[in-house]
């Protein structure tokens, strides 16, 4: 993960949509592109595309539904498989090595100082795919504590039986 990949993928997109490749175009941009997926954005403030702005809010709903819309839609429908897999691959391989998320949680996973999240899917234990994200905002410096909150919570998710 390259938050300046990221902040230039939405100039670029800005720019795909006629619009100026600036952040307040880039992120309307986004939002509107969020929005044509179906996509809830109430709440959403968007002020880079780096997620390095403070004034930046982006609720766990938004990214859960946008996880759903991605996972549906024919350009990106193999999202999950460009995902880290807990425990084996990228950001979570040394994360869930040995606990229920290991190798049923595909997620991305996001750290600057003060904030940590992690966005993704996990297959529960009766089969059921459940979209989710978990965000950690003002927390002192160092992931290690928050990371372990996250995956216990989504540890929690690999072995639910969720079925209604």
């Amino acid at each position: 993960s390259d938050n300046t990949i990221a902040e230039d993928l939405s100039r670029v997109l800005a720019v795909e949509t006629g619009a100026t490749a600036n952040p307040e175009q880039s992120m309307a941009a986004v939002t509107a592109s969020l929005v044509a997926l179906g996509v809830d954005t109430t709440g959403l403030q968007l002020y880079d595309g780096a997620g390095f702005s403070t004034q930046n809010r982006i609720p766990p709903s938004v990214l859960t539904q946008a996880i759903r819309a991605a996972v549906q839609s024919e350009p990106t429908h193999g999202l999950l498989g460009w995902l880290a897999e807990a425990g084996l691959t990228g950001t979570l391989q040394n994360r869930f090595t040995s606990s229920p998320g290991t190798g049923v949680v595909r997620a991305k996973t996001g750290s600057l100082t003060g904030v940590t999240a992690l966005a993704g899917v996990v297959i529960t234990a009766d089969g059921r795919p459940l979209a989710f994200a978990a965000l950690i905002d003002g927390m002192p410096y160092g992931p290690e504590k928050p990371q372990a909150a996250i995956d216990e919570f989504a540890d929690g998710l690999a072995q639910c039986g969720c079925r209604p």
